[in-house]
């Protein structure tokens, strides 16, 4: 029971499932990073056939495909069902997500069976764009639910700008009307002020200033002073509304946010609560170490962010950190909740027979030699890394002044660098504690790809016209490593910081774009395949518009990009999520369909994915920022965990080496504030590096622990949990009587 209630803790849900030990264990094997792993893998496989994807039915190929989806349907309909076998019938009926899977399988379903068995009634498969839905309803998309849950929140507030932009909109498209229409200054083709839906249209773009100064133009050459009606409307509707619409959005995204976030932390203290209550049931004062060991294992074996953070060698640091007089009380227990965000790492000189290297166990002799020890000793001080860096900045310099094709000696010259920079941290670190460092691998991905690439150049394998252009993108991509040299310049490191725990965020806004791209793609297939054509024979050299003479003659333009496969799908809405040149894409379906009704489509595109979630995302980039010009991290709830972390290591603290799994850094790094050196017995210096992590959860309790702090109903939940009592004090003598 403890076990499931910390598990749902870490993970910020309700616990809502069955308590007897047949249910609790099915619930951890539903809860199970792997059995995450291959639903995820399987909602992914339902997206990416897509590419592969005719509607021609009863064919071979199309079974094959149909295979391969309700084999993917098949895994979220299983893990769906151990979810039912854990839950309450009526807790499981009344969640909406589950609900809400059963819906789609059963139409995603019911169309392949309608598609391939009553052959011309249903031409199209319909159930292609209820496929993005089955990314939020994943158990663990909990940080995209609460994006949308937030950009939803803020629409009615958005309702209130857009009604007021809209209504500017129409007044300026009446003027617009009044003073052009009758002087016929645009072309027939555009007609942009012939009719009042023209021009509410062309002013609409106008304010995304795709169209701009061309829609002006025409009217600026016949009277100088009608630029002041685009001025005026461009100051009134694209500098103010716009920005108040992204103002309006920040502070309603921003409110919305911080009261889910509160809940989410309020949960946490909640289940934790109740699993202390369950583990000190039988009257003791606080958790056992063997108590407390039994619960932070299982978890981090069904809890994969937690087990990166808080490894197993980990844990005798976390039980010096939290107990006291051997054991952990409740107000100590609850900030379990604050260790996923926190990752210390305790970095110290090893031993080579800790290193676990090949060549130390078998060549022992050679490698603790003075020579051999020189190199390692080499390697690892702080002039190995600056020379390191000097040679990527060179790199770079000379790749950029060469633009010859003849620099076959330049190129001989980095990679074998990189092959003996690679080897010679290979030999020092060992195999194990080298690939635990992300640049590590990149740098060894890269040069491997560089030399395979370099082979078949000098074999003759591949023209050396062909394969030099990407040789020496793989040479560029060598020294971004550089990077780690910009984020210790105290300028740029707090946008690096900054940057580096916003990728999560980032990735999430990512994933919701992509869902939305593709929902939006497949109704343009579905609409608009076929109609557009690049030339059969292929585009000359040069080209831009790529279109066949009957195409180019009506005026469509950018003929390659359009809907007629999903990847070309992909590219015309992210052209349009970009605005620039986008109503000419408008208007290539304009004329190839000969209606202006597919305009909605294309704006509704912009309103949704454009003003509205790319708003969001600016709005949090904004606060983000705000927050790491403003904070104090010794106040924030993982600031103070991380300085109790500190000071046990200025204790020198002896338990800490045993505990801790040694990661070998470069020694004599530039101490900044992040550091702590101490010196235990022994005479051998540890550095404890001890950062936030950049997992979304901890991150965003973080932006708004100022505003949780004055919440009042969240400092009564906070006093609730951490005030109350233990055991009575009967209870608590005996216990220690029985210690």
């Amino acid at each position: 029971m403890h076990r499931a209630l910390v598990k749902c803790a870490l993970d910020g849900v309700p616990f809502t499932f069955k308590d007897d030990i047949k249910s609790l264990q099915v619930f951890l094997f539903y809860s199970d990073h792997r059995f995450g792993y291959i639903t995820a893998s399987a909602v992914f496989v339902l997206h990416a056939i897509a590419i592969w994807e005719d509607d021609k039915p009863s064919t071979t190929h199309s079974y094959i495909i149909n295979s391969f989806e309700l084999i993917c349907l098949s895994i979220i309909l299983i893990r769906l069902f151990f979810l039912f076998l854990c839950s309450h019938f009526k807790s499981f009926c009344c969640d909406a997500k589950n609900v809400s899977q059963l819906l789609l399988i059963s139409l995603t379903v019911a169309d392949i069976v309608c598609h391939q068995s009553i052959t011309g009634v249903f031409p199209a498969r319909y159930s292609y764009c209820l496929r993005p839905f089955f990314i939020f309803l994943l158990p663990e998309q909990r940080q995209l639910r609460r994006i949308i849950r937030c950009v939803i929140s803020t629409l009615p507030d958005q309702m209130n700008v857009l009604i007021l932009y809209f209504l500017s909109l129409g007044m300026f498209s009446l003027i617009g009307l009044k003073l052009f229409s009758q002087r016929r200054l645009f072309d027939k083709e555009s007609m942009a002020f012939d009719k009042y839906h023209e021009s509410l249209y062309h002013l609409y773009v106008l304010v995304t200033t795709a169209n701009n100064p061309s829609i002006m133009l025409p009217a600026y050459n016949h009277n100088r002073f009608f630029a002041l009606f685009y001025v005026i409307f461009l100051l009134i509707n694209w500098l103010l509304f716009m920005n108040i619409a992204l103002a309006v959005i920040y502070n309603s995204y921003k409110l919305h946010l911080k009261d889910d976030v509160s809940a989410l932390y309020s949960l946490k203290l909640s289940n934790l609560n109740k699993a202390f209550d369950v583990i000190t049931s039988n009257g003791q004062h606080g958790m056992t170490r063997e108590q407390f060991n039994h619960i932070i294992v299982d978890v981090i074996r069904y809890n994969p962010t937690f087990a990166t953070v808080c490894s197993r060698h980990y844990l005798s640091v976390v039980w010096f950190l939290l107990q006291t007089n051997g054991l952990i009380n409740r107000r100590e227990f609850l900030k379990i909740a604050e260790l996923p965000g926190i990752q210390v790492n305790i970095i110290y000189p090893v031993r080579s027979d800790e290193l676990s290297i090949w060549i130390s166990r078998v060549l022992a002799k050679y490698y603790d030699s003075s020579f051999s020890m020189m190199i390692r000793i080499i390697v690892q001080s702080v002039y190995y890394q600056y020379t390191s860096e000097c040679i990527l900045i060179l790199n770079l310099i000379a790749l950029a002044i060469d633009s010859s094709p003849d620099h076959v000696d330049i190129e001989y010259f980095v990679l074998l660098v990189h092959v003996i920079d690679n080897f010679a941290k290979l030999y020092t670190q060992g195999v194990i504690v080298y690939c635990k460092q992300f640049w590590n691998l990149y740098s060894l991905t890269a040069t491997t790809v560089g030399i395979f690439m370099l082979a078949l150049i000098v074999f003759g394998l591949v023209g050396e016209k062909q394969l030099t252009p990407y040789f020496d993108v793989i040479l560029v991509l060598l020294a971004l490593p550089i990077v780690k040299m910009i984020g210790r310049i105290e300028r740029f490191h707090l946008i690096a910081s900054t940057v580096r725990w916003l990728i999560p965020f980032i990735v999430n806004f990512g994933i919701i774009l992509f869902a939305a791209i593709y929902f939006f793609a497949i109704i343009g297939m579905f609409l608009f395949s076929g109609l557009i054509e690049a030339i059969p024979e292929g585009c000359p050299l040069g080209s831009i518009d790529c279109c066949p003479a009957n195409l180019e003659a009506k005026g469509v333009r950018y003929c390659s990009i359009n809907f007629n496969t999903i990847q070309s799908s992909f590219l015309l809405l992210f052209d349009l999520l970009v605005v620039n040149d986008w109503h000419q894409f408008v208007r290539n379906y304009e004329i190839v369909t000969g209606t202006k009704w597919v305009r909605l489509y294309f704006v509704f595109f912009h309103l949704l994915c454009v003003i509205v979630a790319l708003n969001c995302f600016t709005a949090f980039i904004i606060e983000s920022f705000i927050l790491e010009y403003t904070r104090n991290e010794s106040n924030s709830p993982s600031g103070r965990l991380m300085n109790r972390i500190r000071n046990l290591a200025k204790n020198n603290c002896p338990n800490v080496r045993l505990a801790c799994n040694p990661i070998v850094r470069l020694l004599g790094k530039h101490n900044d504030n992040e550091w702590v050196i101490f010196n235990i017995p022994e005479n051998v210096t540890f550095h404890v590096e001890v950062t936030e992590a950049s997992t979304v959860e901890s991150s965003l309790i973080r932006v708004f622990q100022k505003e949780l702090e004055d919440d009042d109903q969240f400092k009564k939940a906070n006093e609730l949990f951490n005030t109350k009592p233990d055991n009575d004090k009967k209870d608590t003598n005996k216990t220690g009587k029985q210690a």
